[in-house]
């Protein structure tokens, strides 16, 4: 999360009236490359988060805003808006705040819930219409990709690098089955004394395959800060969610989707940061070229 568009505690007002809410202060949050979030905080202390959508669509919006309240069961926000709203011709939502803090030094047993949290959930939006198919898609990742390779501005050098890994993992077969987070990064969870408390962000969710959620997750969780994967934590996070499925997913099952997303990341960010050239929080998309090699060179 973070902020693209300022609105001023007026303009939050003017929208948080229509669901029976007033602040009276109102923070910017700083993550993120995506959406504009703020935190409100009421008379009574209570705090909610206010996220204006950037680029999604109302329709886009409105099927999140669905899709939440059928799995709001799990440990995600709850929306708090009556509808979408629409401000400054973008749609604008408010959600419940999760308690809970960003987990600044990654556990295993923090893994461990997440790997539980992403089956139960991959386990309930099977069974869910979601209307988004192509993010994360193969035509998606084409589409990053040409963009990057015909731009003036790109250096060769770097046209050179996506076009040898895209190559690499341009016949890879998605499976859109699940409902997947597909952002599921470290500061899109909250946990409160070692618990997890939530998962939100749900932003980028689309109907596609599951096993590119695990492959996030272990880009995100997974490598240490020598960037070499943690095996320890790789099986920890493998077991919990095999277990729940009675499955038996191997690293090496996950190959092409560890390769594939981190092509799908590191063209996302670059696209973002140096094509459209957003001015967004620095996000640097040779960190996935360096998980793409390594594990190329682990698996063969």
């Amino acid at each position: 999360m973070g902020v693209q568009t300022k609105l001023t505690l007026n303009e939050i007002n003017f929208i948080a009236k229509k669901d029976g809410l007033l602040f009276t202060t109102i923070k910017a949050t700083k993550d993120g490359i995506t959406d504009s979030t703020f935190i409100g905080t009421t008379k009574k202390g209570e705090r909610y988060v206010i996220k204006l959508y950037e680029e999604a669509s109302y329709d886009e919006v409105r099927n999140e805003v669905a899709f939440l309240n059928r799995i709001k069961s799990l440990n995600v926000p709850l929306v708090v808006s009556k509808k979408v709203h629409i401000f400054k011709k973008k749609p604008i939502v408010i959600f419940s705040f999760l308690k809970g803090h960003e987990p600044k030094v990654l556990l295993k047993t923090q893994l461990r819930q997440i790997a539980l949290f992403l089956a139960q959930f991959h386990d309930l939006s099977e069974k869910i219409e979601f209307s988004n198919t192509y993010r994360y898609s193969q035509k998606d990742l084409k589409t990053k990709i040409n963009t990057i390779v015909h731009d003036k501005e790109v250096y060769f050098e770097v046209k050179e690098a996506f076009k040898k890994r895209y190559a690499k993992v341009k016949d890879v077969v998605l499976k859109p089955k699940h409902v997947i987070h597909g952002d599921l990064f470290p500061d899109n969870t909250k946990f409160d004394q070692d618990s997890l408390s939530g998962v939100f962000d749900f932003s980028n969710a689309s109907k596609s395959d599951k096993l590119l959620d695990l492959a996030v997750v272990i880009h995100s969780w997974c490598f240490d800060r020598k960037d070499e994967l943690d095996m320890p934590f790789v099986k920890a996070f493998l077991e919990e969610y095999n277990f729940y499925y009675d499955e038996q997913i191997t690293l090496q099952k996950l190959k092409p989707y560890l390769l594939y997303s981190a092509v799908y990341y590191a063209a996302s960010r670059f696209k973002t940061m140096y094509v459209d050239k957003k001015e967004v929080q620095y996000k640097s998309y040779k960190e996935f070229f360096v998980k793409f090699d390594a594990v190329e060179d682990l698996l063969g």
